[in-house]
């Protein structure tokens, strides 16, 4: 059997977009959200529906090909 994803992006503008994707049939999928501040850091929390769960991820760029990343998963 083959799962079916189905997923989605909306841009809100240049620093902030939302996402989401779904294995139909299944309660596992993720709802996401992105946001670029100053363009340097990042902030993504993250709902995923299967483990009932918020996951964050923050990166910071501190040269041009140097960046520092943090995760939080599952709280």
């Amino acid at each position: 059997m083959c799962d079916m994803l189905l997923g989605g992006t909306l841009v809100l503008d240049s620093a902030n977009k939302v996402s989401e994707n779904h294995v139909l049939g299944s309660r596992n999928g993720k709802f996401k959200y992105f946001h670029l501040h100053v363009g340097a850091t990042t902030f993504e929390p993250s709902y995923g529906l299967g483990k009932n769960s918020w996951d964050l991820a923050v990166a910071q760029r501190v040269y041009d090909d140097v960046v520092g990343v943090g995760v939080v998963e599952q709280f």
